[in-house]
């Protein structure tokens, strides 16, 4: 008989809780909650023997105990993520950062994912594929019974909001008298060009100059900015960010208690002025998942 457990953490219960199967040799080693292979417990040597042997070699080498124990002082004793839950949209991305507890101790950090939903790399850059959730299992090589756990929920891009009160009437065919087809002939009237004075423009609150004096884009309404920024992307009624678009700082600003700096961005689905879900891509190359923001 040999002792099993299961390794599908975060998706299975007795995969989190550690349980442990005795499964006899040439049985099918399956998890009898979540149905995936199991593996092997491995148990590891007693700590004082394996003390006992590292002394030995050291006290041989010349290094001593002394040697010894300003080495272990400096093992990986566990695993700190700045994130224990994700939600992305669909081709959103994002940064999952692992450290070592001692925080001095150096350690080489692995990141794997048993989901389909979601990708990522060697250094923690997680990319959303489709809707689903996935756990993310990161581990050290320096102690590879160390491990900690994220889970990534991906959801759908919302649809396009559609423009409010526009309806189109249809227009009825004009019908023609065959015998009023031909041209009627007039002598063309002498006119004097109209005298009219240039249309005053009134700038909006983008820098940019309206058309009269309702400003904004071409006359048909007014265009809002943040501030500290400036939208791109389509617009409600009211001039507001609606719909999925882009602020770019432009004026150093707090957000959610943190400094945005000039040159910063957020990208993401608007509604109604606010930030309903975006990422916000900061200068020093981190990208944060933000939502209700009030962008106005």
């Amino acid at each position: 008989m040999k002792k099993y457990k299961c390794m599908n953490i975060g998706n299975c219960e007795f995969a989190n809780s550690g349980e442990q199967f005795d499964i006899a040799e040439g049985e099918e080693a399956k998890c009898p909650k979540c149905g995936t292979d199991m593996i092997v417990e491995v148990k590891s040597k007693p700590i004082g023997k394996l003390i006992g042997i590292i002394v030995a070699v050291l006290a041989v080498i010349g290094g001593g105990v002394g040697a010894f124990f300003a080495f272990s002082g400096n093992s990986v004793k566990g695993i700190t993520l700045d994130k224990q839950e994700i939600t992305l949209v669909v081709g959103q991305k994002d940064v999952l950062k692992a450290t070592a507890d001692p925080a001095d101790a150096k350690a080489t950090f692995t990141f794997k994912t048993g989901g389909k939903n979601i990708e990522v790399s060697s250094g923690g850059e997680i990319t959303a594929l489709k809707k689903g959730d996935a756990t993310i299992i990161v581990k050290c090589e320096e102690n590879p019974e160390l491990r900690a756990t994220c889970k990534v929920t991906v959801t759908e891009p919302e649809a396009e909001p559609q423009g409010e009160g526009e309806t189109t009437t249809p227009q009825e065919p004009v019908q023609v008298d065959p015998a009023q087809t031909e041209p009627a002939q007039t002598e063309p009237a002498k006119t004097e060009p109209a005298k009219t004075e240039p249309a005053k423009t009134e700038p909006d609150n983008t820098g940019n100059g309206g058309s009269g004096k309702t400003g904004g884009q071409g006359g048909t309404g007014v265009t809002k900015n943040p501030s500290w920024g400036r939208y791109e992307g389509p617009r409600n009624a009211e001039g507001l960010a609606h719909g999925n678009g882009i602020v770019y700082i432009t004026k150093s600003t707090t957000i959610k208690g943190q400094q945005a700096q000039v040159g910063e961005r957020i990208e993401g689905v608007f509604r109604n002025g606010y930030v309903n879900l975006g990422t916000w891509y900061k200068k020093d190359g981190n990208a944060v998942s933000v939502k209700d923001i009030k962008v106005y």
